[in-house]
């Protein structure tokens, strides 16, 4: 026998209460003193007739009517009456999302991630299947679905090839991109054929701190499937807070040694008080600074890099959650550079492109900028030139000066601001059928196509970064050149017409833009793209190849490149020493898994670069869930196996129970048996009534 709600059977406890008070010895507690019995000896009450149980029968009959109600109420009935029939229950697909950013090393998180995803793995029905998709700035499927056509995998083989991916895994040092990851695995998912996704459940399950920093872009043009729901699993730190730092340019150009160093303390920081060391390896460097820094709040303090060779790396002090508290650094050096450029514009004329240029090339702690100007009318002084930019229409005397500029090796910058330049073209790149006229632009122009393994927008190459939309060209010239096999168109606009080019005459190169960039022609000038833009045409000389700012761990850095026909074959030096070759025709070097200095190994050149965690993953206070809902993942957890198969066994059983209804001649008895009961104690009542009035008269 089984019951429906067995909770009730507590209810038989009641039979032991008059039972136990019945048998309890009391001695009164109560004493009163009289003057005329003190001389006399006491003597304990006799309590005969509390030692023994009278009316067993009617004490029996009692029992036995509390005992039914009690089973009554707990609704009994026969399970071997039906078996239980699990056809309906419905297979689930479980993606698992595990966060091996970096923010999962701090102490014991990964330890409890992979406990978390061991739960649950092991609340897997037998028809379930399992995936698992790590993610960090990156998204990879570590285990997959199996395909429809293919047999399904049985439990056990899945759960084994489940954990030995979870075994494989571990923290890396990239940021969190949480958005990406969802809608990867949305997608997984969502590609079952039609029939399956009908029958079974599709969950992911995310295993992750949640932090703050995490991207979420991923989502917000992302068009969720309603059948996938998302189940967060937050892993908290056990000490929550994280302090972390970085540097910022120094504006102060008469200390170059000077490096400024921003200390953030996380708002959940339980410190705050930090210190900051330079470091060669794990060798201190000097006296620690003091730094104090409450939470949810920054701080900037001052350090001078010290004299001492082989300093690569700041450390913070104090904070627990150590994952972030190195940033690696490279020997500062202020390079000086010289632009030459060809107008007749002011400096101080907003409408100009000398005035936007200018101010895209100041100088910075780490570079000085020299100008020198030349007019229509003046002489092209090109003599250790590192950048030369035509603006104006050359003479035949400023032509030569050029021509002479790009033969020695020299970089120029061409910007075709009037089709009257087309002479200037044709001498240069020697194409005589090479023409220009003014474009018939419809509202506006855009980049269509961009070469982003060329070095000109290398930094660009970064989908973060490499969205050119948002700049509109409202007049540019049309470049027909007689052969695009003699030069290399780097960028087109949506038209298919040329936009920018490069083309190499004897050692130098000329990059030639087809629209300028002052109000008139375009809005280039007032893009965050200019800037970096112009940057590298001035850094792409061989002695400006030092690797600049802040680079973070995943970005892919363009190889240095000495001349325009250079075919030297890099190595890299990696953090742990490892020497790492590279092929002449690699453009870029992809492999920076790991904070450090790397190294750029040429035959005559070594060129040190630094690569920090990226400044989001520092930012570890937990993310509010909420924050998915509003951009369109589905929050919730479809029902396990087990939890399954018990709702179907509850349904069977109240079905069961509806049918035989035993409770109810359960209620019935006992109905008869208190009447019986309340017959006898009347009868038993009126005996002893009977007897004490015989004993008085």
């Amino acid at each position: 026998m089984s019951f429906l709600s067995p909770l009730y059977a507590i209810g038989l406890l009641a039979l032991a209460l008059p039972l136990i008070l019945h048998l309890i010895r009391r001695t009164p507690k109560g004493r009163q003193l009289f003057s005329t019995l003190m001389f006399l000896s006491s003597s304990p009450p006799r309590l005969t007739r509390r030692s023994r149980l009278d009316n067993l029968l009617l004490l029996l009959l009692r029992g036995l009517a509390v005992t039914l109600l009690a089973i009554a109420f707990s609704r009994p009935f026969f399970r071997a009456a039906a078996q239980l029939d699990l056809s309906g229950i419905r297979p689930r697909r479980v993606a698992i999302v595990m966060d091996v950013s970096a923010s999962m090393r701090r102490p014991g998180m990964w330890d409890a991630a992979i406990k978390e995803a061991h739960t649950t793995i092991k609340d897997l029905g037998p028809v379930d299947q399992v995936a698992i998709i790590a993610f960090d700035d990156k998204v990879k499927i570590e285990l997959g679905f199996p395909s429809s056509s293919s047999a399904l995998l049985d439990k056990g083989a899945s759960v084994e090839a489940a954990k030995r991916v979870l075994e494989s895994l571990e923290p890396g040092w990239g940021a969190s991109d949480l958005g990406a990851a969802l809608t990867t695995a949305a997608d997984t998912l969502d590609s079952v054929q039609d029939d399956e996704r009908s029958a079974a459940r599709l969950q992911i399950v995310v295993i992750s701190d949640f932090q703050e920093g995490a991207n979420l872009n991923a989502l917000q043009s992302y068009s969720w499937p309603a059948s996938v729901h998302v189940a967060p699993r937050h892993i908290a730190a056990g000490d929550p807070g994280n302090g972390a730092l970085t540097t910022v340019d120094n504006p102060e150009d008469d200390e170059p040694r000077v490096v400024r160093v921003r200390v953030s303390n996380a708002s959940d920081s339980q410190r705050e008080s930090f210190q900051l060391q330079w470091r060669i390896g794990d060798q201190p460097v000097g006296d620690p600074v003091e730094v104090y820094a409450p939470a949810g709040q920054t701080r900037v303090a001052r350090m001078e890099q010290p004299a001492e060779e082989g300093v690569d790396r700041i450390v913070l002090i104090g904070d627990d959650a150590d994952f972030d508290n190195q940033f690696f650094v490279t020997p500062t050096k202020r390079l000086a550079a010289t632009i030459a450029i060809h107008s007749d514009e002011s400096a101080d004329d907003p409408k100009g492109m000398r005035f936007y240029l200018e101010r895209a090339l100041s100088d910075t702690p780490r570079r000085t900028i020299q100008w020198r100007a030349a007019g229509a009318d003046n002489d092209l002084d090109l003599l250790d030139v590192d950048l030369a930019v035509i603006v104006a229409p050359l003479d035949a005397d400023q032509l030569e000066h050029l021509r002479e500029f790009l033969r020695d090796g020299g970089d120029a910058l061409l910007v075709l601001r009037e089709p009257v330049q087309e002479s200037t073209l044709v001498k240069l790149f020697d194409q005589e059928g090479l023409t220009i006229e003014e474009a018939d632009v419809t509202d506006y122009a855009m980049f269509g196509e961009i070469n982003f393994k060329h070095s000109l927008f290398s930094a660009f190459a970064n989908p973060k970064f490499s969205d050119f939309t948002g700049i509109r060209f409202w007049r540019h010239r049309r470049l027909m050149l007689a052969s695009e096999q003699a030069v290399d168109v780097v960028a087109r606009f949506d038209s298919g017409d040329p936009a920018v080019v490069e083309g190499v005459v004897d050692k130098g190169r000329l990059v030639v833009l087809c629209s300028g960039w002052h109000p008139d022609d375009s809005q280039l000038a007032l893009s965050s793209k200019f800037v970096p833009l112009m940057a590298r045409l001035l850094d792409r000389r061989g002695d400006r190849s030092a690797i600049d700012g802040q680079i973070s761990i995943g970005e892919q850095i363009a190889t240095p490149q000495i001349a325009r026909d250079d075919t030297t074959a890099w190595a890299v030096r990696q953090p742990g020493g490892e020497r790492l070759d590279l092929a002449a025709s690699e453009t870029f070097f992809e492999q920076t898994d790991s904070p450090g200095v790397y190294q750029f190994i040429g035959s005559e050149l070594s060129l040190p670069f630094a690569v920090n965690i990226a400044g989001s993953e520092s930012r570890t206070e937990p993310l509010d869930s909420e924050r998915l809902e509003q951009l369109g993942a589905k929050l919730g957890e479809s029902p396990t196996y087990q939890e399954q198969v018990d709702r179907k066994r509850q349904l069977r059983d109240l079905e069961l129970e509806r049918r035989q209804s035993y409770w109810r001649w359960f209620l019935v008895i006992a109905v008869v048996l208190l009447i019986l009961e309340t017959w006898l104690g009347g009868r038993l009542a009126g005996e002893q009534s009977n007897a004490l009035q015989g004993a008085t008269s």
